[in-house]
């Protein structure tokens, strides 16, 4: 059955057979004629069958609007409104429904006027003809200065934790948005990694962005789903990782930027996950600020914590602060977008949000709060008890006191007082007196008890009902462990434990005219694992024998260049020393690594340049092995600086806020506003990134666009999109084409 554009005054048969299209009088024109004719000249291509669902809502919506506008006034009936529709400023507007999906054919967005002689089509799918605003003259007309609406956005949530936002939407599909968030991401490796379609941000060019920012204003953008692989863990089973659309990572990295500053300065003094100038270091500092007299340790694991957030519930936490619904529907959509596993079949999600997306560790964040806030006020109000002046005396220690001080013998004395040492003065778990200290880490926690066993029993219960009761999530038991301070637990990597009182050192103190002798109360102990990380490095082939550590060659690095072997090793280790700085092991540990790392790297070169010993590859390059042609060294010296942390506040203030942006868009603009770097056209415009800049002499022999960008220190370069074509093709070998 055809439905022709250029229809005839008394239309077709077939339109007034559609449901909602009325039979024209005898003798009279059929307006549905006139306005397939008119969509004809509007959009300036013809019209298919599968368009004649769009054109017959068109119609009912021109007849409905004759019908209910009197004196040139227009008053938006509710039958427009249907499921998924809103109207703003007189327009329709799609809000794309969280279940289904976009409604009505291929995405549609229809804009009624006061006659509506003519339609507007604006599609995902269909590509029309480039508008004013994909031009390079666009580009310069942006204002890299304005930022009020943000600005706007930061003041009212800075410090005020009741504030109501709204129309969020419109500043996230800002161009300068998601000029900022293409700026963040674009030169992480994992984002030229190609999702379920193939899709990378290679190519990308201001057209696209000026769509995208479109579509989400509209409600028409949907994500597609990610592609799932799953990672070994290192306790052993795999964890899911879903690698998403990398041009869809930026309206998730726009998203995490206004989620963060709605969200960041309310979060709780003792979450570090995730958060801007706070890492696992801070995590572990405000451990050996807090928990250093504590003698019980919990370690609370959650089960699956990111697969098992309902989605409902995480809604229910954002709608407290955000009343936009056209936000909260795009992420829905992100949350429904399922999963294509490693055989290509799709899965759908109801539960979990994508380990591996963008938004997902600050999402995580949003509603984990609410246990932070629960832990906060059940520590302060509930558990904490006394004071430490009125701590009770442990009855051991006074009854030896008492012996000390009627004993004459100063033979029997001295034997009474090593006995006393061995006790505490106060006692350890004082009904009186109670203390309890939290840290999380994403979901990661662990809590401080100064009181009894059975205290930290109902702790855990209690945290684990009310997970159960109000964030449908809870705690693995098996794995959730309460230990002694003395044997200690293992938090983000680090061993915590506190020093035994009968190993702690003495100091000698003045008690008016006498001096006398007491144990020094130490700091926590977080030590580096050692034999861990030593086992880590032989299974990696760097030493062998086990937790022996004996160093040996590494097969797979003696065909590259002797500079990417020394900064390879030089990175392994500087890594591991970073990470563990604040061990208090850190002297013995970073022996331990130098002496692997470098005679590992010795061992190497030896079999690279078939040297056969190590004290030959000392003799030709020197105790400290440097480069001849790069320069680069390495010797057992690079490891001894240990860098300070410091300390700050996670929360900005709305003049560094927008410091950063302003200085990124610039940047951004910049690649989509030049000129192709080969040819020098000014037209078609994209942007070629590469993964990583191998300073490979071969590989930039060879490939000469790859050699200019390794000079020039830049994963992106601007092109225009025939260069780019003859780039991928490998017919560019030079700098003219």
């Amino acid at each position: 059955m055809a439905y022709p554009v250029g229809a005839n005054s008394t239309g077709t048969i077939a339109c007034h057979k559609s449901a909602g299209v009325k039979q024209p009088a005898q003798g009279k024109n059929c307006p549905m004629a006139r306005l397939t004719n008119s969509c004809k000249e509007c959009l300036g291509f013809s019209l298919t069958p599968s368009h004649l669902g769009i054109v017959i809502h068109a119609y009912v919506l021109e007849e409905e609007v004759h019908e209910l506008t009197k004196n040139e006034s227009l008053a938006l009936s509710k039958s427009w409104h249907s499921e998924g529709c809103t109207s703003s400023n007189g327009k329709l507007r799609n809000t794309g429904l969280s279940e289904r999906g976009n409604p009505g054919d291929n995405g549609v967005f229809i804009v009624p006027k006061f006659n509506l002689n003519k339609v507007r089509y604006f599609s995902t799918l269909s590509k029309l003809n480039a508008r004013k605003e994909d031009s390079l003259a666009y580009l310069t007309k942006i204002n890299t200065t304005d930022f009020s609406e943000l600005n706007k956005l930061i003041e009212n949530n800075h410090n005020k934790l009741e504030t109501i936002n709204t129309r969020i939407l419109k500043l996230m599909s800002d161009i300068r948005m998601l000029l900022i968030a293409y700026n963040k991401i674009k030169s992480k490796k994992g984002n030229i990694s190609k999702g379920s379609n193939n899709i990378t941000l290679d190519g990308i060019n201001i057209s696209y962005l000026n769509k995208l920012s479109k579509d989400i204003n509209t409600n028409m953008f949907k994500f597609s789903p990610v592609r799932r692989v799953e990672i070994p863990k290192t306790s052993g089973g795999f964890r899911p990782l879903s690698v998403g659309n990398p041009r869809e990572k930026i309206v998730q990295e726009s998203m995490r930027i206004i989620l963060e500053i709605i969200y960041n300065n309310s979060f709780s003094y003792y979450s570090h996950g995730f958060r801007p100038n706070l890492s696992c270091l801070t995590a572990i500092i405000q451990c050996k600020n807090y928990m250093q007299y504590c003698n019980w340790f919990i370690k609370v694991d959650l089960n699956k914590c990111f697969d098992t957030i309902p989605h409902n519930m995480l809604i229910n936490v954002l709608n407290e602060r955000i009343k936009d619904k056209g936000f909260i529907d795009l992420l829905y959509k992100l949350l429904r977008a399922g999963y294509v596993d490693k055989n290509n079949n799709y899965h759908n999600t109801t539960l979990g949000i994508p380990q591996g997306s963008v938004v997902s560790p600050i999402l995580c964040n949003i509603f984990l709060d609410k246990l932070d806030k629960y832990l906060e006020n059940k520590f302060e109000n509930e558990f904490n008890t006394g004071n430490m002046s009125n701590r009770g005396r442990n009855p051991i220690y006074n009854s030896l006191s008492s012996k000390i001080y009627r004993c004459k013998l100063l033979s029997e004395k001295l034997k009474l007082i090593r006995l006393r040492d061995h006790y505490q003065r106060n006692m350890g778990s004082d009904k009186s007196f109670k203390r309890a200290y939290f840290v999380r880490y994403a979901d990661d926690i662990i809590i401080g008890v100064m009181g009894s066993h059975n205290d930290c029993k109902n702790i855990l219960n209690d945290i684990n009902n009310f997970l159960k009761e109000n964030l449908g999530m809870s705690i693995n038991i098996d794995k959730s462990v309460i230990k002694h301070s003395k044997e200690g637990v293992s938090f983000l990597g680090y061993d915590v434990k506190v020093t035994p009182w009968e190993k702690r050192p003495y100091r000698m103190i003045k008690k008016g005219d006498n001096f006398i002798r007491v144990r020094h109360h130490t700091s926590l102990v977080v030590n580096a694992p050692i034999r861990s990380i030593v086992i880590k490095l032989n299974k990696h082939g760097y030493c062998s024998h086990g937790i022996l550590g004996k160093p040996r060659g590494v097969g797979r690095l003696i065909h590259e260049e002797m500079k990417t072997i020394l900064m390879h090793y030089l990175a392994v280790g500087r890594g591991i020393i970073n990470y563990y700085r604040l061990a208090t092991n850190f002297t013995t540990l970073r022996g331990r690594i130098t002496y692997i790392l470098f005679y590992s790297c010795c061992l190497t070169l030896a079999r690279k340049f078939k040297l056969n010993t190590v004290k030959k590859v000392i003799l030709k390059f020197g105790k400290v092995l440097v480069d001849p042609h790069s320069k680069v060294s390495f010797s057992i010296d690079d490891f001894k600086i240990r860098h300070k942390i410091n300390i700050t506040d996670s929360n900005y203030t709305p003049d560094e806020i927008l410091d950063r942006y302003k200085y990124m868009l610039p940047r951004s603009l910049s690649l989509f506003s030049g000129i192709c770097q080969i040819c020098g056209s000014k037209h078609d415009l994209e942007v070629h990134h590469v993964r990583t800049l191998n300073n490979a002499a071969n590989k930039i022999k060879d490939d000469y666009l790859l050699g200019r960008m390794i000079k020039i220190n830049r994963k992106q370069i601007t092109i225009c999109k025939t260069c780019h074509f003859k780039v991928h093709q490998g017919k560019y070998n030079g700098p003219g084409l």
